[in-house]
């Protein structure tokens, strides 16, 4: 059965191939398990069933690894979006959400004018001076939007002695 063994053997790449779609976390953990499993469930069905059972193995792991991925990356994505939402609770019991989201507005804000400026600036039918003028004025209020925003960020604060005494 060389033939048979040698199905096998590319179903269980393949089947390496098809975890790549999991992700990173879960395939480190995983992997190898999950190989020798398929490996012997197909040569369990090839032995019960031939080719035919390897064909029901396929069918098994494709519907399964569907229902599967959409499960992963669902919890991945509930465990990012959660260490997302005690990042931003820290960021609000510390007071620091307020200067940071001002300092992100501003600078996002510098960049809108600067860009907004430069293509209706270039759209006009201007001369090369007033062209220069109005690239230096968006420039200008670029500046200093990002200065505010720099402004509005809070300058970190020494630690007291008193927190390293005791």
């Amino acid at each position: 059965m060389p033939s048979a063994d040698r199905a096998i053997e590319i179903s269980e790449r393949v089947f390496r191939r098809l975890l790549r779609a999991y992700p990173p976390s879960l395939r480190a953990e995983y992997e190898e398990p999950m190989v020798q499993l398929f490996g012997d469930l197909c040569r369990d069905a090839r032995n019960r069933r031939g080719g035919v059972g390897l064909i029901a193995v396929w069918a098994f792991i494709l519907r399964d690894t569907a229902g599967s991925l959409i499960l992963e990356y669902a919890n991945d994505g509930r465990s990012v979006m959660d260490k997302f939402r005690r990042a931003f609770a820290l960021k609000i019991r510390q007071g620091t959400l307020a200067p940071n989201l001002a300092q992100g507005l501003l600078s996002s804000a510098a960049v809108f004018v600067l860009v907004g400026s430069v293509l209706k600036l270039t759209s006009l039918p201007l001369t090369e001076g007033q062209l220069l003028i109005g690239l230096l004025c968006a420039c200008a209020v670029s500046i200093q939007l990002t200065i505010l925003g720099i402004l509005v960020t809070p300058r970190p604060v020494a630690p007291s002695i008193r927190r390293f005494e005791g």
